[in-house]
This record gives structure tokens, C-alpha cells and sequence, in this order.
């Protein structure tokens, strides 16, 4: 082993409370931006003092922007993973990177402090205190220096950051952090917040979330920052309009995707280069893929994604995105899948719950549930979750490569005059064909029967739809009616029950929005 080479570790968080604490699709994006930048100011500082990113292979044109030096059109969304791997001399300081993330989350907090509150508060005031108590004290940086390569995971248990006890009134858009006027007067609050031109109470982390885009491009203009390593950060210039929720519809999607199984070949150094490229390659195709589905790119970096997309456009989306990252492992020799997640949610629910909860529906429905390569589902409707789905890509896909739910859900929509009293109590029919949880009939049984009781709820009497299309429509919809589990080996256990969620989402996405 070369003594005179180590590994530095580095990570930055906290990424659930920084990204999805949100009250809108702008602060959503804003907080992955500012966190994405804050890593890609990790990596410069790292080879500023001669070491080398390995994972992920850094984006040479975003680091370069950071120092006003970039070729290319400076990034508008978030692509830097908030972790990554470098190769580093033995005398290399690790201080100098937090340092510098510190720095640079400060001084961009100061350009907003000064743009937007300075004339409304004193250096010496409350809302001071408060700002330099919220601003100083919470991004936790975890780092580590070693011979070997997986250490951060060990690293990552041990907690030694603690966000300090807030008090006062809280802000409307982080939890637990308390909003900047420092007043519990109704009236007081009230007065400052319109002053300043808001209508939340904010605290100033969410701050500096709302308001940082307009003054990102002044950042280093009117003062030189001067990073340790002797490189100067710079700012700049970024599009503030965000598409809001109720500009994609009634109904929006959050579309969640993370690779499966990368983590067992990272720590090789010969597999970490190629997934370096791999991913690389992945990420320069991730915005083509969903604005060409009409979505808004949130974060693509890595094997993450994270956009918000309409409702007819969020699971062939899922699917390119999925299609893009096997062909960019192609020829790598690495075994590398896609998970996805896809929340469906009515424009009423809270995009905070809803962001969360695609986590949950990613790692333990998708991965966990299915045995990874798999998509899953769930509608929210105000008064809660209305259906969830899971299926292996193998299984979701046919052998064209469109996703079969979609494709039912196409036959049901242009036949819907016989859909709507056959869906209106699929619940009730599966119920009598898993009485106890067990299904009583096969998988042919099954089908006759609801083929039936598919044409016989007709509103057109003619019944014009031939019982042998009506069978192979039923088919198709029973087969994504059953849960499916891939295990390590690529053996797959079907359930037997028929599960009615499958149906009320062929029945959601049929009618645009409807369950």
C-alpha cells in the first residue's frame, strides 16, 4: 500500500430536514440547489490541495463555476451528491473542507441577510441573534481519513452534531426552528413579516431557501471571498421561476429513482471508476428525459433523482429513466438497477408529508417489498392514501417494454362506459375472491368470472366489446392485482390474493385523477 496516499470520506446533512422541509416546489428546489453547491465547494477545496474525486467523478463545469471559470452554462439544479470519496495526500488537512463549506454557507447567507433584512434589522438586534444562532449551527459535516475505503458508513453512527433547543414561535417552513422576529405579539409578528414582504414566518435557514436565487449572482461581486486553499467562490446568475404544483394540475407526481446494490462495488477501486462513468453518463441524460415528460428536475446526481412531474407523465418517465441507467452501465461489467417511487398526491396535500413519505414508499416498498428493480406507487387523496402498488420492472414492463398498468389502464379509458360501475366496488368483488386473505379460484377462474362481471356492468346494452377482449383487458389487470417478490437469487414468489390497489390505480390513471 502507497503510505503516502489516504482516502478522505466526506459527507454533508442534514438532507431530509435541509431539502423536504418545504412549502412549495421553490423552496424544494432550493434547498437540493444550495446543498449540491455546498458539495461541489467540498470537492474544489479537496483538489485544491491536490487530491482526486473518485465517486462520484465530479463535474468538472459545475466545480469550475464555483471560481467564475466555468466553459459551459453554469447548472441551474442540483447534481452534486452531498457525498462522496477522494484520493488525498498524507498530509492533507481535512479542516481546511469544512472550513470552507462553513464559509461558503455563510457568506451566502450574508448576502441575503444584507439584500433583504438589513434595513429592516440591526446588526445588534434579536433577529441578529437569532440569524447567526440558525445560520452557525446546522449543516452537519461527517469526514474521515483512512487507509481504507468504507469507513464513512462506520462514521455516519457516531452523532456529534446537535441541533440547539429553539425557542419562541416556530417557522412555517422547517420545524422546531424558530422564526426570525423573535416576538410572540401576534400583532408584532404580523407587522414584520409584512414589512419585509413575506407572508410565512420563516426562520433563517427556510430564509435563505426562499430568497437566495435572486441574489445568488452577487455573491463574491461587491466582496472577494477568499476560500481557504487561496481560491476566490463566486456566484452566479439563476432563473427564480419554479413551476408551482397547481401549474402541473389538480393532481402532481413526485418521482423519487435511486440505483440498487452499487454500495457492494464502491469500495473497489477499479469498479468505483467505471461507476463513476457510468453514473456520469446517467446524469447528463436525466434532464433531456424529464423535461421531455414535461417535469421540473429537482436533483439528478449520481444514482438519485428527484423531480416533480403531471400525472400522465410521471411513470413512463420513470420508466426512460430506468431504460437511461441501464444503458449507461452497458459494458461495464457492474450489475447495476433502478428503483423508482412515484407518489401521486392531490394538489391539496402538504408537499412536505408527501416528499417524505416517497422515501419510505422507494426503500421499503420498492426495494424491500419487490427485492429492488422495481417501481412502486401511491395515491394520496386529502383525506389520505387512497391506493398503493408495487411491481418488479421485470414484471411491470411487457415485452415491448411499455408498462403494462399503463397500457390497461389506456383499454379500460377507451372503453369507459363499461369501467366505471365494474370499478365502483372492486374492492367488494376481490373481497369475495380472497375470503380469510386466501384466493379461492386460480388465475383462470378468476379471469372468466370478472371478464363477466366486467361486460355485464355495461351502460351501453349493445355490449359491443367481445368477451375475448374483455378476458385478455381482465387478464392483464389481475396479473398487476398481485404482489410480487424477486429475491437475491432472481427467483420470484407471486401472491396468490388479489389486491383491489392495483385496480383503483388502473382506475386513477384511466381517468386522470379519479379513484
Amino acid at each position: 500500500m502507497n503510505q503516502d496516499k489516504k482516502y478522505f470520506h466526506f459527507t454533508l446533512g442534514a438532507v431530509q430536514e435541509f431539502v423536504a422541509q418545504a412549502r412549495g416546489t421553490r423552496d424544494f428546489w432550493a434547498g437540493s440547489f444550495i446543498l449540491s453547491w455546498l458539495a461541489a465547494v467540498a470537492m474544489r477545496s479537496v483538489q485544491k490541495q491536490r487530491g482526486t474525486i473518485i465517486f462520484p467523478k465530479p463535474d468538472d463545469n459545475y466545480l469550475n463555476c464555483l471560481e467564475g471559470k466555468g466553459k459551459n452554462q453554469p447548472p441551474t439544479q442540483a447534481s452534486v451528491p452531498n457525498r462522496f470519496k477522494a484520493e488525498v495526500a498524507h498530509n492533507f488537512k481535512p479542516e481546511a473542507i469544512v472550513e470552507s463549506v462553513q464559509m461558503a454557507w455563510r457568506e451566502l447567507a450574508e448576502v441575503v441577510w444584507n439584500a433583504d433584512l438589513q434595513a429592516f434589522c440591526q446588526n445588534d438586534s434579536i433577529h441578529r441573534q437569532i440569524w447567526d444562532r440558525q445560520i452557525g449551527s446546522f449543516f452537519e459535516i461527517t469526514w474521515a481519513l483512512t487507509e481504507t475505503s468504507n469507513i464513512l458508513d462506520r462514521r455516519k453512527k457516531w452523532r456529534t452534531h446537535f441541533a440547539p433547543k429553539e425557542p419562541g414561535v416556530k417557522c412555517m417552513s422547517m420545524a422546531g426552528w424558530q422564526e426570525l422576529s423573535g416576538t410572540r405579539s401576534p400583532t408584532e409578528l404580523e407587522n414584520f413579516w409584512r414589512a419585509i414582504g413575506e407572508k410565512d414566518f420563516l426562520c433563517a435557514i427556510a430564509f435563505v431557501k426562499r430568497r437566495f436565487a435572486v441574489h445568488f449572482e452577487n455573491l463574491g461581486k461587491d466582496k472577494k471571498i477568499k476560500m481557504p486553499g487561496g481560491w476566490v467562490l463566486k456566484g452566479w446568475k439563476l432563473k427564480t421561476g419554479v413551476p408551482s404544483l397547481s401549474y402541473l394540475a389538480p393532481f402532481y407526481a413526485i418521482l423519487l429513482m435511486n440505483g440498487d446494490s452499487l454500495g457492494k462495488h464502491i469500495s473497489e477501486t477499479k469498479a468505483a471508476t467505471k461507476i463513476s462513468d457510468a453514473l456520469e453518463n446517467f446524469t447528463r441524460r436525466v434532464p433531456g428525459v424529464v423535461y421531455s415528460h414535461n417535469g421540473f428536475l429537482v436533483y439528478a446526481g449520481g444514482d438519485d433523482v428527484l423531480a416533480i412531474l403531471p400525472l400522465e407523465d410521471a411513470l413512463s418517465c420513470a420508466k426512460t429513466l430506468r431504460d437511461a441507467y441501464q444503458k449507461a452501465f452497458e459494458g461495464t461489467g457492474i450489475y447495476s438497477t433502478l428503483s423508482g417511487a412515484v407518489e401521486f398526491a392531490h394538489i391539496k396535500m402538504p408537499l412536505t408529508q408527501i416528499l417524505r413519505d416517497a422515501h419510505s414508499l422507494l426503500n421499503n416498498v420498492a426495494k424491500d417489498g419487490c427485492g429492488r428493480d422495481a417501481i412502486a406507487v401511491r395515491v394520496w387523496k386529502p383525506g389520505g392514501k387512497a391506493a398503493e402498488w408495487a411491481m418488479p420492472w421485470k414484471q411491470a414492463l411487457d415485452d415491448d417494454g411499455r408498462l403494462v398498468i399503463e397500457k390497461v389502464a389506456e383499454a379500460f379509458r377507451d372503453e369507459k362506459d363499461f369501467s366505471r360501475q365494474f370499478f365502483y366496488r372492486i374492492r367488494e368483488r376481490f373481497d369475495l375472491l380472497n375470503p380469510q386473505g386466501k384466493a379461492i379460484l386460480n388465475r383462470t377462474q378468476a379471469c372468466h368470472l370478472l371478464a363477466a362481471d366486467y361486460m355485464a356492468s355495461a351502460v351501453d346494452k349493445k355490449r359491443k366489446m367481445r368477451f375475448a377482449k374483455a378476458k385478455k383487458v381482465i387478464d392483464a389487470l389481475l396479473i398487476q392485482c398481485r404482489r410480487v417478490m424477486v429475491d437475491d437469487k432472481g427467483q420470484e414468489s407471486w401472491s396468490e390474493r388479489l389486491e383491489a390497489d392495483g385496480a383503483l390505480l388502473v382506475r386513477f390513471l384511466a381517468s386522470k385523477g379519479s379513484i
